[in-house]
């Protein structure tokens, strides 16, 4: 008896764990409390590699390479380079973005403006970031 409530429990707690997962990561909404403190910017699309797939997985290294590689393609302000290699040798990009679409830190410097430095999945495990 107690295997068949055992099997009852993980169908029902599965069924509510799929209920409750997007179907896409463009179909994620936040939290009524999140969105007290963080409310959505109006007339403004937000574009990520995660909206460009149905899977709601964390992107992976080749796709976000491939979206910074299109950006900087299609920007004129947005350069991308590597500021190193991971543990598994992968490159890890930098994005600079500036009105003159400069890439070099100490032309950057030189310009006098304040520098802002943003980091986004700084821990793998972290979708937000992605």
């Amino acid at each position: 008896m107690i295997r068949l409530w055992t099997v009852v429990l993980c169908f029902v707690a599965a069924a509510a764990w799929a209920q409750e997962r997007p179907a896409a990561p463009s179909d994620y909404r936040q939290t009524a409390a999140v969105l007290a403190h963080y409310p959505a910017v109006a007339d403004m699309q937000l574009d990520s590699p995660a909206f460009h797939t149905a899977e709601p997985t964390l992107t992976s290294q080749q796709a976000l390479a491939d979206f910074l590689l299109a950006l900087a393609r299609d920007s004129r302000q947005a350069k991308v380079a590597s500021i190193g290699r991971s543990a598994q040798g992968r490159d890890i990009p930098i994005v600079y973005l500036t009105a003159e679409g400069l890439a070099d830190p100490a032309e950057i410097r030189r310009l006098g403006r304040p520098v802002i430095w943003l980091i986004g999945q700084q821990h793998g495990n972290e979708p937000a970031g992605g």
